[in-house]
């Protein structure tokens, strides 16, 4: 295992678009976490794994923490760099969304380095939000799982 360096040598070194790399997985690992309760079949659960941490999901998510969260100056800022550091994306993909998702992937990896108490509040806020506003197959994500969703025990 490597030394790592203080973290304002690594954010002095790190381009945005690292830190982006290294929240997007943060990100998965929490929202996998999060959904493994309670157990759901494996089609299910990677559909809404998918809708949580694609680009889309990712822009809703960040809209409801820009407006709702309560982020410090220094968090702006870092969504704004990741949000400038990003480029185009793919073009299925308006580039709006993109860069939104890229600003938020951002903001996780700084607070990964930085603080990770307030990487906690985050995820815990994002990950409520995301049941509140992402839909998975047309129905809202927050809504209750029928019986035939449900894993069996």
């Amino acid at each position: 295992m490597c030394v790592r360096p203080p973290a304002a040598e690594l954010l002095g070194r790190l381009k945005p678009d690292a830190l982006a790399y290294l929240g997007d997985a943060v990100f998965e690992v929490a929202v996998r976490e999060r959904l493994m309760w309670p157990p759901l079949k494996m089609k299910s659960l990677n559909s809404k794994t998918f809708s949580y941490v694609s680009a889309e999901g990712q822009h809703q998510i960040l809209e409801k923490v820009t407006a709702d969260f309560g982020l410090t100056e220094e968090e702006l800022d870092w969504l704004r760099r990741g949000r400038n550091a990003s480029g185009r994306g793919p073009r299925r993909l308006d580039p709006k969304i993109y860069r939104a998702a890229s600003a938020f992937e951002t903001l996780v990896g700084y607070l990964y380095y930085v603080d990770q108490t307030r990487l906690e509040q985050l995820l815990q806020f994002s990950l409520d939000a995301a049941e509140e506003v992402i839909r998975v197959d047309g129905e809202a994500a927050s809504s209750s799982s029928s019986d035939s969703d449900t894993a069996e025990q």
